[in-house]
């Protein structure tokens, strides 16, 4: 069995340079210390793998994650922490079966989920079915890198908002402070949080960087 997890840099598009709360702040210089943002995700895909009817006990080239270029995962470094247990039989039917059940889950063609049957037990109502399964097994862990995949075009819109200031700032609804503003093309222009602050990025990171994170 086998637990990915992904961490990957990305960006904001605008360092904070004007922002409007009643007064006009100017920050000069710009401020770009939410600029750079690390992100870590626990894969929740099941990966599991049977080496019983090979002839040796290795499988190479398994497949284990896809990351696409919709996202900017891969624009900047892009790593996975991958762990393998050594699980028994009866583990891995579990594993399994709960992959499977989680396939079929949404399909067209949907059938009722087999229970996935595991070895822990309510010791105060042994009647009452309880899911998980308990094994304490081996792990081997390896950290992978990736970064600056050839022939990759990125194929994703910005999430950062630029906006023509439609009227003066003196009118803007204060509900709506702080007003962020930038110099883009020799104007000032309004935009969003999010242009400004990758903490706010739906791709859910901060700015705290990882400790095994290479400079």
């Amino acid at each position: 069995k086998f637990d990915v997890i992904e961490t990957f840099e990305y960006h904001s598009e605008l360092p904070l340079e004007y922002y409007y709360d009643g007064v006009l702040h100017h920050i000069d210089p710009p401020d770009s210390s939410h600029m750079v943002c690390w992100a870590t995700h626990q894969i929740k895909d099941i990966f599991i793998l049977n080496t019983a009817g090979l002839q040796e006990n290795a499988y190479k080239r398994f497949l284990l994650h896809f990351v696409d270029n919709t996202t900017q995962r891969l624009k900047h470094l892009y790593s996975i922490l991958v762990k393998q247990y050594a699980i028994d039989e009866p583990g891995y039917v579990y594993w399994d079966q709960v992959r499977q059940n989680n396939l079929e889950q949404g399909s067209m063609y949907e059938t009722q989920p087999l229970p996935a049957k595991g070895n822990l037990v309510n010791l105060t109502n042994p009647e009452q079915e309880v899911l998980g399964y308990f094994q304490v097994s081996s792990v081997k862990t390896k950290r992978i890198f990736v970064k600056d995949v050839p022939d990759l075009d990125f194929n994703f819109y910005p999430e950062c908002g630029i906006w023509l200031l439609f009227q003066a700032l003196r009118f803007y609804d204060p509900r709506f402070y702080p007003v962020y503003l930038a110099t883009i093309d020799k104007s000032i222009r309004e935009v969003s949080p999010d242009c400004i602050f990758c903490e706010m990025s739906i791709l859910g990171g901060t700015t705290t960087k990882p400790d095994f994170w290479p400079e």
